[in-house]
């Protein structure tokens, strides 16, 4: 995300900047964005005869064009009145809002990045000839789109499911959602504690598994941090041009640990992926796999109505329709709590927002489903290239589908 104040490239300019993230719709100054006018910008004017300042306005691609043009031209005067108000004989050669024309992403792209003002302040003699241009915007490229590819995965994820036994079901969905050595006995366990017909406690349940807080037993292969060196390597980037595509690249593109921090840098598109029109990590849009599996685990459960063995004690040896414990536990609700858990126990802590919109957008709406979020990387655009289609696409569902079977993305 953009800061408030971004340095640009001065040129012939005394100083220059970028003020960013003005509050979407409105061209008031933010307090950051004065307090860099104030002190920057305001003593190179009070110490120089005769100087001027060039600004030019920006919005968002989201909205309507002609609005956006008007807001631009606001912000730009909110600059210049702020300037105004504090120096006398300030002259303003050039002053041009440029709507939404000059923003990157797609329609309805809100960055804050996009929503800002440049200034160029001249306190040294008169403007060059001719007047300077703003910079364009940083050269960041997102990955290539694979929403095709991704679909089709999803789907034959739950084709493959469905036509699968009772037990490998059962075996499936254990292992995503209730990873411990004995999921039957935990089972038994909780549901001999429901006297009188109470709803099973899932925090308290949560209690018990933390220990083995671990959600990993799945991925589609190409969206899996530890497969994602075809995102960092040509056709798709190629370090000696720098491009064309997940570019910038890696901040420690050196390093071979496919799980080090430089590969999934902020600050870069290295691992990204483009996903109906949203720019991404390719790691968030894995956990739409989840929410794939846990949908089908749910339905699934739903709808089984195993003649039981009455001798067996097994709870999974029983109708799982009329187990309450299990329905909790092959849920979107169980799986949300487990990702927080991972997230936070895991070996990577971090923010469990992204992975439970993606689980969620799928467990409701499919293979089609997207978040109702930007993308996690939205400076970085979209360009021609490549597409999901140049490696292999296959996916991990332990222990039936296993991690060192999988076709690998080459």
């Amino acid at each position: 995300m953009a800061s408030d104040v971004e340095p640009i490239n001065p040129g012939q300019a005394s100083a220059a900047g970028r003020l960013c993230n003005f509050t979407t719709g409105q061209s008031r100054l933010l307090s950051s964005h004065i307090a860099w006018l104030d002190a920057t910008v305001i003593p190179l004017l009070r110490n120089t005869a005769n100087p001027w300042v060039d600004v030019f306005g920006y919005a968002s691609r989201s909205g309507d064009a002609q609005f956006n043009k008007r807001l631009s031209d606001q912000r730009c005067q909110a600059v210049v009145d702020h300037i105004k108000a504090a120096v006398s004989g300030v002259s303003f050669p050039q002053q041009f809002g440029y709507g939404e024309s000059q923003s990157g992403g797609r329609d309805n792209d809100n960055d804050g990045y996009w929503r800002a003002v440049e200034l160029y302040v001249y306190a040294t003699g008169r403007p060059p000839a001719p007047a300077p241009t703003p910079p364009p915007a940083p050269n960041f490229v997102c990955g290539p789109d694979v929403t095709t590819q991704v679909r089709e995965t999803w789907s034959r994820i739950q084709v493959e499911f469905r036509a699968r036994s009772r037990r490998d079901k059962i075996s499936l969905c254990n292992e995503i959602l209730l990873p411990v050595k004995d999921p039957a006995g935990l089972v038994k366990e909780v549901t001999d504690s429901l006297l009188g017909g109470k709803v099973p406690d899932l925090n308290a349940l949560l209690a018990k598994v933390r220990a083995h807080a671990k959600i990993d037993g799945w991925d589609v292969i190409p969206l899996y941090q530890g497969a994602s060196e075809w995102l960092r390597t040509p056709p798709i980037f190629d370090p000696a041009l720098n491009g064309p595509m997940a570019t910038p690249s890696s901040s420690d593109y050196a390093n071979p640990d496919p799980f080090a921090a430089g590969h999934e840098d902020e600050a870069t598109c290295s691992n990204t992926v483009q996903v109906a029109g949203q720019c991404w990590l390719n790691g968030s849009v894995n956990y739409g796999t989840y929410g794939i599996m846990v949908r089908l685990c749910s339905e699934f459960a739903a709808s089984d109505i195993f003649i039981p063995n009455t001798l067996s004690k097994n709870p999974f040896d029983h109708p799982l329709k009329f187990n309450p414990v299990v329905r909790a536990i092959y849920s979107l609700l169980w799986a949300t709590m487990l990702i927080k858990a991972y997230k936070k126990f895991g070996n990577n802590p971090e923010g469990a927002i992204i992975p439970v919109a993606w689980t969620k957008a799928t467990f409701e709406g499919g293979p089609a489903a997207t978040p109702g979020l930007t993308g996690n990387r939205p400076k970085c655009q979209f360009s021609a290239g490549p597409d999901g289609s140049i490696v292999t696409w296959d996916y991990v569902w332990e222990p039936l589908k296993p991690r060192d079977a999988a076709k690998l993305p080459k």
